[in-house]
């Protein structure tokens, strides 16, 4: 199935306060800080914000400096990804390393809980 909004581009780091009926964006600070996001530079950053994650180190068909969208899953453990140079691949989840830290090295917050 198509994984929505994170693979349609939209800017994850915005957050909806319907206490306050306010949008905000998180900025390169908030989100630095936050390994899960692993975010280490300013264009990580700025390509977070286009929906594209960083990868920190090679796993299957993804490249240590890809950024890149998960944009299908096939339910089976696989998913499906697209880097922002129009390549694509798949990653087993499942067989992603148990390491958080690895799984945050390989792609942030978009892998770091799959599986």
């Amino acid at each position: 199935y198509k994984i929505r909004y994170w693979a349609d581009g939209n800017n994850i780091l915005t957050r909806y306060d319907p206490r306050t009926n306010t949008t905000t964006t998180l900025t390169y600070e908030d989100i630095s800080s936050n390994i899960m996001y692993g975010t280490t530079s300013m264009q990580d950053y700025e390509m977070l914000a286009q929906g594209y994650y960083s990868c920190k180190q090679s796993y299957g068909d993804l490249r240590a400096g890809d950024y890149f969208r998960l944009v299908l899953d096939d339910n089976n453990g696989n998913v499906m990804f697209v880097t922002s140079t129009g390549r694509e691949g798949w990653i087993n989840v499942n067989a992603l390393p148990t390491s958080g830290d690895e799984r945050i090295r390989i792609g942030g917050f978009a892998l770091a809980l799959a599986g």
